[in-house]
Order: structure tokens, then sequence, then C-alpha cells
């Protein structure tokens, strides 16, 4: 990888908790002002790059620039099925790209998460249809194709129930978030379930490790219909990549 390509890990940070809250869109300059500040006390050095409209991406570059920001991947959310007009996405399409590259990305992530049965059931492949996947995917295509014209990558923001649908085996250590914690337990729940569901019908093989991993599935009350669950955590993850245990090799000795 050539210098002019290599990218400089950065901990990046969504300020999605702080416009959203309680269902209510707050998106004003104070909000995000408010958002910024954390960030840089916390130590992130990215945020998520959102240009609030009619603000130019140099005016943006110097704001999130003052609490010593950078801009990282942003997301384009669209239903892509028969709900839209076509055009008008595409036009927005082109719009959030041009600004993407004008702030230096060369990527950002595309979602259809805003259907309404997702969003109802987050973490499941939810109100699937073969006739609105098709079309979906005919859309996406347009909708890169648009991205790549102003010279940003389109990367899929996958649906994690979507992603277990297409697997045959799933390992799993560690829950989604604060799974102790309502509502922030939902989409652990919602994805525990969903596994499950694909493990008891014979369609994936589902493997967990880890204690907060197991606390969780028993939380989603279905830990006993995944295929094997350890309370091993850091020494599950270096037997799955065939790294030697302490214990195991004594006993191998022996």
């Amino acid at each position: 990888m050539s210098e002019a390509v290599r990218r400089t890990p950065r901990l990046a940070v969504n300020p999605i908790s702080y416009w959203l809250v309680n269902g209510r869109v707050d998106k004003s300059k104070e909000v995000f002002d408010a958002a910024f500040r954390d960030f840089q006390a916390i130590g992130y050095t990215a945020v998520k790059a959102d240009i609030p409209d009619g603000m130019s991406a140099t005016d943006y570059l110097d704001w999130i620039g003052s609490y010593g920001l950078s801009p990282s991947v942003s997301l384009f959310s669209s239903p892509l099925d028969e709900t839209i007009d076509i055009a008008a996405e595409l036009e927005r399409a082109r719009a959030f790209a041009g600004a993407q590259a004008a702030l230096g990305m060369d990527r950002a992530m595309v979602s259809s998460m805003l259907i309404k049965a997702r969003m109802a059931a987050p973490g499941t492949g939810a109100d699937y249809r073969q006739d609105r996947f098709d079309l979906c995917l005919h859309h996406l295509g347009q909708l890169c194709e648009v991205f790549a014209h102003e010279g940003i990558h389109a990367v899929l923001h996958n649906h994690i129930g979507g992603v277990f649908e297409t697997c045959r085996t799933l390992i799993w250590n560690g829950p989604l978030g604060a799974f102790e914690i309502a509502p922030f337990d939902k989409a652990t729940n919602a994805a525990a379930v969903k596994a499950a569901e694909l493990t008891r019908s014979g369609r994936l093989v589902s493997v967990a490790g880890g204690g907060d991993t197991v606390a969780a599935l028993n939380q989603a009350g279905v830990a006993g219909d995944f295929s094997y669950v350890s309370t091993a955590g850091g020494a599950f993850l270096e037997w799955m990549e065939g790294k030697p245990l302490p214990g195991v090799a004594a006993l191998m000795v022996s």
C-alpha cells in the first residue's frame, strides 16, 4: 500500500444519540456543539461526516476541526424500494456523494434500514419479499453508479439479521452494546432470537463464547437453542485462532 493511500487509524463516533432523543430529532448547531465538546473531552478524533443543510464542506471542516475532530465515513439511508421516487433519490444521492468527496472522503455506507418493519424489530431481516429485494438491488446498483461518478465508493451497511440468513456458521463473541439496560438491549435480543430461530430450523450452526455473550443469550431466553455456548471469552477467541492454550497444552503433554 502506497503512502498516498495509507489509512491512519482513528477513533470515530456517531452523534445520533445527541440529535435523536426519545424519537425527537433536533439537529440544531447547539446540539452538535454539545456533542463535539463531549467527543473532544472523551478523546475521539473523528466524527461521522454529516454536513448540515446550508453549510459548505469547508465550513464544516473548520467547525469540527475546532474540536480536534476530522470527518469519518458517513451513511446514506434510503428504503430503496417501491416507496421512493428513484429519480429524486438518485439526485439526493448525488448531492450527498459530492459533499462527501468535498470533505476528502472516498467512501460512504449505504443502508435501507428506514423500512418500518425493520425499525420495529431491529437486528432481524424483517418484512422480506423477493420482489422488493429485486427492486432494492436494482436501485442500489443505480445509486452505486451515482456515487462512483462523484468519486465515492459505496460500502453496504449490512443488516445483521440479513447477514445471519446468508451464513452457514455464526461465531458470536460479545453483545451488541449495553444489553443490560433497556432500551439498548433491543438489538442484542433481536439478533439472538434471529440466530436461535435459524439454528432451530437447521439453517445455521451457532457458536457463542464469553461471559457477557452467555448472559445476553440467557437474557434473550435463547442460550439453549445455540449449537454450542462457552463461558470462555478471550480464551475462546484464541482457541478459534489456533493459538495454544496453557491448560490444553498441559493435558496434551500428560
